[in-house]
């Protein structure tokens, strides 16, 4: 779990959580780094949470593993139990005498969708992606007549 203290006015921070404490593969996700900005108006705050990190993946082309940076953002509200909530995905609902906010979801989220869904290494860009697996196929013979029908058809 990661949490942060709301804050009065306005903060930010950086902070570098483990993989392993985002439930996530410290093997496959490394250097993860968070700047998280809170922003209070009036009864409502304003999260900012942009995230980057280094992703080991294998090429979906070759089979190769390989690294890459990758980042995202995520934006959210946080409402007070009561108060008028726009009706919107990236609202949080504070309980009353709430201080801190768990970031553990937002920051895994942010990751996991920051990760391509084609996964190609530098230089795999432009290699033929073979279609065609195994050796020539001899016909069977007997398609013959079926073949010469259809030509005389069309």
């Amino acid at each position: 779990m990661f949490c942060v203290d709301l804050p009065a006015l306005e903060s930010e921070l950086t902070v570098h959580p483990d993989a392993d404490n985002l439930d996530l593969d410290a093997r496959e996700l490394a250097d993860v780094h968070a700047v998280v900005t809170l922003v209070r108006t009036g009864d409502r705050i304003s999260v900012t949470v942009d995230v980057a990190a280094t992703a080991t993946l294998t090429c979906d082309r070759t089979d190769v593993r390989f690294t890459q940076p990758i980042a995202g953002a995520y934006h959210a509200l946080l409402v007070e139990a009561g108060q008028d909530a726009p009706d919107h995905d990236e609202v949080i609902i504070l309980e009353k005498f709430q201080k801190t906010i768990d970031l553990t979801h937002m920051i895994r989220d942010t990751l996991l969708l920051a990760i391509p869904t084609r996964k190609i290494a530098p230089g795999a860009e432009n290699l033929d992606i073979p279609t065609v697996f195994g050796g020539e196929v001899a016909v069977d013979s007997r398609w013959d007549a079926l073949q010469a029908l259809l030509a005389a058809t069309c």
